[in-house]
């Protein structure tokens, strides 16, 4: 298995933040640049939810996740783990990116297709209560402001 130093993914005035999956399978994990300027410092949560890495810009916790589909490799409990992140971080301000692997999900309109399944669900109720909207897209414009 090859092992993909930080020094091969450094950016010049980035600070890297990054969880590589601990598995023997290909790939997993995940990566966060932030801008060195705005001093970044690595978060540790207490989650059981494997792939995200977790920052902190001021007063803003940044988080990076991707949720694996394949449970063979995380588990069948990584849904409800994932969960379990969100509830961590939501009385944060905090801005949560990656990929939820939930294509029922219509992030536009706030909706869930009816064919949604029962762990799509559970997300989309624990990461779309209206204060937590409210909180991603005044954050999102923050961090568009700060590039």
């Amino acid at each position: 298995m090859y092992i993909i130093s930080d020094a091969e993914l450094q950016l010049t005035d980035y600070d890297l933040f990054r969880c590589d999956r601990k598995s023997d399978n290909r790939g997993g994990g995940v990566l966060l640049y932030v801008k060195s300027e705005l001093k970044p410092i690595e978060v540790q949560l207490t989650s059981s939810f494997v792939d995200y890495t977790c920052c902190k810009v001021g007063n803003l916790t940044i988080v990076t996740c991707y949720r694996s589909t394949n449970s063979a490799v995380v588990g069948q409990d990584n849904n409800a783990n994932l969960c379990h992140l969100v509830r961590v971080i939501r009385n944060r301000h905090f801005l949560m990116l990656g990929d939820f692997n939930y294509p029922e999900i219509n992030w536009l309109n706030q909706s869930l297709a009816d064919n949604a399944s029962l762990d799509c669900k559970d997300f989309f109720q624990v990461s779309t209560i209206p204060s937590l909207l409210n909180t991603f897209w005044c954050q999102l414009e923050v961090m568009l402001r700060w590039t």
